[in-house]
């Protein structure tokens, strides 16, 4: 991207920072200006031109968008996850994947018990230090805010989509606590949604995999 042209810093919507005594512009204000700049190049994303469809996010996407942040704070050497919970496009709570309240994280012990004990992904959840991602947006929500509402789930492993789709132990969680829509990426990025009003929860629950 070319520099963007000599502005007045200072006016520009104050979105200067200062450093000593002079002022530097930062990047969102960079970006912002270059597009100003090259306006005939570059459509501000939520204007929808004759021809063009509006850049603006659906609600999914938003919410999913807002557990992608949430996953940032995980804990885990493994998988980050994000949860966020919504009712009537409204967050109730968030949660993301890591240690038990006064429990050293993984990050603070520098190992992954999982990884040493060579346990593989999906076993034996019960041992390891973390809460899931979803349990902990639930354990943070209102009961009585959480019936119908839709949980978010975002998933991240070594930089690439990992599927957000629950495991057993918060399957059991989301049913009971009355939730409504379960909404996740896979492993290739693409939306799913899981009703879980009318969902076979046996099925889900099944050991077994289902037969086709």
């Amino acid at each position: 991207m070319d520099r963007v042209p000599a502005i007045d810093k200072k006016a520009f919507l104050r979105h200067d920072v200062r450093r000593g005594d002079k002022f530097e512009i930062c990047p969102l204000t960079e970006f912002v200006c270059y597009c100003f700049a090259n306006s005939q190049h570059v459509a501000h994303p939520f204007i929808r031109r004759e021809g063009e469809e509006s850049m603006r996010l659906s609600w999914d996407d938003y919410f999913l968008k807002m557990a992608e942040t949430a996953c940032l704070r995980s804990t885990c050497l493994r998988a980050q996850f994000g949860a966020v919970l919504v009712r009537n496009h409204t967050i109730i709570s968030t949660g993301y994947n890591g240690a038990a309240a006064g429990v050293r994280s993984c990050l603070e012990r520098k190992e992954c018990v999982r990884d040493r004990l060579q346990i593989p992904s999906g076993e034996h959840y019960e041992i390891c230090h973390s809460v899931h991602a979803e349990a902990n947006a639930i354990i943070r929500a209102s009961f009585d805010l959480m019936d119908d509402a839709t949980l978010y789930i975002y998933g991240l492993q070594q930089q690439k989509p990992r599927s957000g789709m629950p495991c057993f132990m918060c399957w059991r969680m989301i049913f009971n606590a009355g939730i409504g829509q379960v909404v996740f990426l896979d492993d290739e990025g693409q939306k799913k949604t899981v009703n879980v009003k009318v969902v076979d929860r046996g099925r889900i629950l099944s050991y077994v995999t289902p037969e086709p």
